[in-house]
């Protein structure tokens, strides 16, 4: 049985790809596990308003890793495939961009501090510490753009798992001093527990990259980095404003607490993302690797390999996010729980959008990227506007969703007949995507309505599973049972 597995994963393609997926996959399982654990922590030391303040202020401090350095060091990880012997002085050059443009940017913030904080809707308080928490931010993307290319996925495991336990101890230990002293706004105990986190990781990253870097400034590099990069801002956070534009909104309309709520839903829902990210950041050099050698078939098979795992995932969490939620949040954040399939439903969409938008970086035609991100951006914008008053938290998990297709579509359409580069086939994703159609249909039809039959649940969601499972993977369960039969 175990050598027919093997020879099956072996003639799949994808065997080099899945041997460092496995280095990001265990770093995000175990992130992930301790954002199971964190939950229930900090939803009983922290009021819904705490939670809520965090929530915004760690979306605004991604946003302002992409926005204040200009996007600059995202170009390192493209520079690395053109296999130039100047790849350290390229990478000396972004960094002194990247951090000159941020010093700048973030005296600008501190001196106009009570505009911004009334512009980000967050105490004004909590803009010291966005200082250290964005300049770790950008350290941790350089640090991924140089090490991703190389495939060195075990120094990223061990960094990425060390700085998440690290810090959450501290978090936690501030937070519980807060709470035991009967301190108000115990949100900033988490906030100190990042300054921390940055002197101490910021100092072994700063360590590892000085390595592979000389410090320089190359004309020649600095017209490459500003093609590359700057046309991508808007592509960046595209995902950054479909995941806080709707927060902001219903704190606008509804308060801080409800915000806080919505966000401990949408977390839920964000544990099947790391999975994604694992899949997609192993897949990198594969994909290079194919379009150079242009290898579109094996392209194809591999990447509806990768997706039929991440609909598998995604099925698991749409089922079980409910039960997830409510044995790790306080009673006081159940009410927000069914957001939570619709929310999964936006995510599968958004995982499409690399698929298509790695097209564009691969040709440096960055700025369709950032032209299609606008247009969704500002879709999710206007229906937030029109919905959240109205409908509340639940309109903002449909618009959330409704501008995640339109980003995945857009994306297809725009490779397919304006750039006129190979793209997959959608149809080959049909079959996945009916699957999270009907999962979620069952959902609401049935199980949010029969909450009281918890056992019954539970059997009846397992057995939705391995129907999924079995669909999605019919033709290779085929082939599994054909080859395991002969091996005997």
């Amino acid at each position: 049985m175990i050598t027919a597995l093997k020879n099956i994963i072996d003639k799949s393609g994808l065997k080099e790809t899945l041997l460092h997926a496995k280095n990001y996959f265990f770093t995000n399982v175990v992130t992930m596990s301790l954002s199971l654990i964190s939950m229930p922590i900090f939803t009983r030391l922290l009021t819904p308003s705490d939670y809520g303040v965090i929530n915004i202020f760690s979306v605004w401090v991604a946003i302002a890793a992409i926005v204040l350095p200009l996007n600059l060091y995202t170009a390192v990880n493209r520079y690395y495939y053109e296999n130039n012997d100047d790849f350290d002085s390229f990478l000396g050059t972004s960094i002194l961009l990247s951090y000159a443009c941020l010093g700048i940017s973030l005296t600008v913030m501190m001196v106009f501090k009570s505009f911004f904080a009334r512009q980000l809707r967050l105490p004004e308080s909590t803009l010291y510490f966005m200082i250290p928490a964005v300049i770790l931010a950008v350290l941790d993307g350089i640090f991924m753009q140089v090490f991703l290319p190389r495939r060195n996925s075990k120094i990223i495991m061990r960094f990425s798992i060390a700085q998440t336990y690290i810090g959450f101890a501290v978090s936690v230990a501030f937070v519980y001093w807060m709470y035991i002293s009967h301190y108000e706004n115990r949100y900033m105990g988490r906030l100190w527990a990042d300054v921390i986190i940055f002197f101490v990781f910021g100092s072994f990253k700063v360590y590892q990259i000085s390595k592979y870097v000389k410090l320089s400034f190359n004309i020649k590099h600095v017209k490459y980095i500003a093609g590359y990069s700057l046309p991508l801002i808007p592509y960046l956070l595209s995902g950054q404003i479909l995941s806080l534009f709707d927060r902001v909104m219903i704190e606008k309309y509804q308060g801080i607490a409800q915000s806080g709520l919505y966000s401990f839903a949408y977390n839920i829902s964000m544990l099947q993302i790391p999975i994604s990210n694992a899949l997609y950041n192993a897949f990198i050099p594969d994909y290079y690797k194919f379009y150079n050698e242009k290898r579109y078939k094996e392209h194809d098979i591999a990447v509806t390999q990768l997706y039929n795992i991440i609909s598998v995932s995604a099925v698991f969490f749409m089922l079980f996010g409910f039960e997830i939620g409510s044995i790790l949040g306080s009673k006081s954040y159940h009410s927000s729980l069914y957001i939570i399939p619709i929310v999964i439903v936006g995510h599968w969409f958004n995982a499409i959008f690399p698929i298509y938008s790695r097209n564009f970086q691969y040709q440096k035609k960055t700025y369709i990227a950032a032209i299609v991100s606008i247009s969704a951006g500002i879709l999710n914008i206007g229906l937030n506007i029109l919905f959240i008053p109205k409908y509340g938290s639940m309109a903002a998990a449909y618009t959330t969703t409704i501008s995640m297709f339109y980003l995945a579509l857009v994306g297809f359409i725009v490779c397919k007949y304006f750039i006129k580069i190979h793209v997959l086939n959608p149809i080959y994703l049909l079959r996945p995507l009916i699957v999270m159609i009907l999962t979620a249909f069952l959902f609401y039809t049935y199980f949010m309505t029969h909450t009281e039959y918890f056992y019954t649940n539970i059997l009846l969601k397992i057995i939705t599973l391995a129907a999924a499972l079995s669909i999605l993977y019919f033709s290779h369960l085929n082939k599994f049972i054909s080859r395991l039969i002969k091996s005997n």
